[in-house]
């Protein structure tokens, strides 16, 4: 058998404990209010003073209970918008998710379409120039292949960095509540072209750029996320109890990302900066850390694998 437990709301509580009150005050003066030698029944007996005194006690009960009521039915339509608007929030990113993915989608199906074309442009610009030189005994190599290959490696590099807020437009690191979790969000944005295949790893540490201490670490990017040029995306650190009490900690951004969909060139990033838990405060990025040394600490502690950064970062 299956027993339910109903927990009594606050305003039924508080009219229990109101009565409780007023029947205690009543047999406190009952000597003042009850003429014990006056004939009649017993609420004739009670004179004026009494009638005033429960009437009053009376009011004040109904008043009391009425406002109670009206602050949960307040409680009540502000937890049903916030539901509302967690679902709306939700809904929103799974459709800039959906959208992030199609714009993948095209654009690795536009890329394939345009490498094809100059595939076949270039055969065909081939098979003509050597049908044209066979008579001179000439042959052209395959030196616009290696210039065309040399090209696409040395195009604009996509730069992952904080999107760093112009007036009104909210700021790039801030504390957040999510369902009552602490949440640290950060704004970034990938400049000049797309980030492809982004490997994104955070890090909270307590140091004195001699000694580290790692309050936190979580993987934000697991190498299957693009980020769109000029198009903010906002990642979530979920803060544990121990890192949303401190002062000033370090935020380690480090990772990697490709600037083809291929996965062919590997881009190192890397970012930190100080954060003020306790005041929400963004306090800037650190000049003096040196990454190097702290990839040799994370590799020596074993929180990553050798393979996860390039250890040549300046």
């Amino acid at each position: 058998m299956i027993y339910e437990i109903r927990v009594m709301n606050d305003g039924i509580l508080n009219l229990i404990i109101n009565i409780l009150l007023l029947a205690i005050a009543v047999y406190a003066i009952l000597d003042v209010i009850y003429e014990k030698n006056t004939e009649g029944f017993f609420f004739q007996k009670i004179n004026i003073r009494g009638y005033i005194l429960i009437t009053c006690a009376f009011l004040v009960i109904v008043v009391n209970f009425y406002k109670d009521g009206r602050t949960e039915r307040e409680i009540e339509n502000y937890n049903s918008a916030k539901l509302n608007f967690d679902a709306q929030l939700q809904r929103s990113q799974k459709e800039l998710q959906i959208s992030q993915d199609k714009l993948y989608s095209l654009q690795s199906s536009t890329k394939d379409i345009i490498l094809k074309l100059i595939d076949s442009g270039y055969i065909n610009r081939t098979k003509g120039s050597d049908i044209a030189l066979e008579d001179y005994n000439l042959q052209i190599g395959d030196s616009l292949r290696k210039v065309i290959d040399r090209i696409n490696r040395n195009t604009v590099n996509p730069r992952l960095s904080l999107a760093h807020s112009n007036a009104g437009s909210g700021r790039s690191v801030y504390l957040d509540k999510v369902k009552n979790s602490h949440v640290l969000k950060i704004k970034l944005v990938s400049r000049g072209a797309t980030s492809y295949n982004a490997k994104l790893y955070s890090y909270l540490v307590n140091t004195n750029f001699t000694n580290y201490s790692i309050i936190q670490s979580d993987t934000l990017f697991r190498g299957d996320t693009l980020i769109a040029p000029d198009i903010t995306k906002t990642v979530n650190i979920y803060l544990t109890p121990e890192a949303i009490k401190k002062n000033n900690l370090m935020v380690v951004l480090m990772g990697t990302f490709t600037k083809d969909v291929e996965g062919k060139h590997l881009i190192s990033y890397h970012q930190s900066f100080k954060f003020d838990f306790k005041k929400n405060k963004y306090r800037g990025g650190v000049s003096n850390f040196e990454y190097q040394d702290f990839v040799k600490y994370l590799k020596d502690i074993k929180n990553i694998e050798d393979d996860n950064f390039d250890t040549s970062l300046n």
